[in-house]
């Protein structure tokens, strides 16, 4: 029993943390990350116009011994003023990673040195309370620059698993179409018990979860997708590009009702690739996501009374 419950944490756990983490290579200063970022979108701009995801986004992964590493690169239909105001702001990011079906979750906090924390809770699909969910503390970093460039970086050194050192970075540039390009580049180390509980994973509970590249067709012709860490590392990068198209969607809507509006249009672009992101019914995912953001409302009010009284 509790080999199989750790089984099925493990595929939660991955399934969260790869739709929140990404790095910059220490190559890159950050003076010359404007003229790279545009260099790279000259570069996958075929790419992006021919993506097989359903939207513009392409994807470079990269496996060293006990390392998962990727970079996302896609294009966001809003302008990069709005996307820069709204991402430079941590509190954002926990009504963006709280959509995903496993974050049960998620507080943020001013600590000393004026560090931003947000802590994510991240549990099974179905509605947990975070109190009986998994803890990741994750730093929040916000880089701005004049007109054309920020970025933001979150970090944890370590993490549940014996996972470690998670770099998670997302850039972003203008484009003259007034559209942003940004690009999510994440990646965290992990031990042989991980890897070993991620082969078991992918051979039982995980064995029909499939990415969106093709690597073939069966014997009647139809697409064979890939599957395996490439394929979870495909199926959480199209979540996270939702889940921020979602949230800069409904911003248009009055402030009382985005909550409601966000959950069911994420919704609605999940369910548009229901061979590789299906996970529960729209009742049961609306449901889970009222009675989890009433927990972290509760979370968030508590926090901020703790500050208060501890100041």
């Amino acid at each position: 029993m509790g080999i199989h419950r750790n089984i099925i944490l493990v595929g939660c756990i991955l399934s969260a943390v790869l739709f929140i983490a990404l790095r910059v290579d220490g190559a890159e200063h950050q003076e010359s990350l404007p003229k790279i970022l545009y260099d790279q979108y000259k570069e996958v701009k075929p790419r992006l116009e021919n993506s097989p995801f359903g939207v513009p986004l392409f994807i470079k992964t990269d496996f060293p011994p006990s390392k998962i590493h990727c970079a996302v690169y896609g294009l966001m239909d809003h302008p990069f003023a709005m996307i820069r105001k709204m991402l430079l702001n941590p509190g954002n990011w926990c009504d963006i990673l709280s959509l995903h079906t496993n974050i049960k979750a998620c507080t943020w906090e001013k600590i000393e040195h004026h560090q931003d924390i947000l802590t994510l809770y991240v549990g099974r699909k179905y509605y947990q309370k975070p109190e009986d969910a998994l803890k990741l503390a994750l730093e929040f970093h916000g880089a701005d620059s004049p007109e054309e460039y920020f970025q933001v970086r979150l970090s944890a050194d370590k993490g549940p698993f014996f996972t470690r050192h998670y770099r998670v970075e997302l850039d972003a540039v203008p484009l003259p179409s007034g559209k942003t390009f940004i690009r999510l580049s994440y990646e965290y180390d992990f031990g042989e018990a991980l890897e070993t509980a991620l082969k078991i994973y992918y051979a039982t509970l995980g064995r029909k979860k499939v990415g969106f590249t093709v690597v073939g067709t069966d014997k009647k012709g139809n697409p064979v997708y890939v599957k395996g860490n490439q394929g979870l590392i495909e199926r959480n990068a199209v979540r996270s590009y939702i889940s921020i198209q979602s949230f800069m969607e409904t911003l248009k809507y009055p402030e009382h009702t985005r909550f409601e509006k966000r959950i069911h249009r994420w919704y609605a672009l999940v369910n548009e690739f229901p061979k590789q992101l299906y996970d529960l019914s729209e009742n049961e995912y609306i449901r889970n996501k009222v009675q989890e953001n009433a927990d972290q409302v509760r979370l968030q009010k508590n926090l901020r009374l703790f500050l208060n009284n501890k100041n």
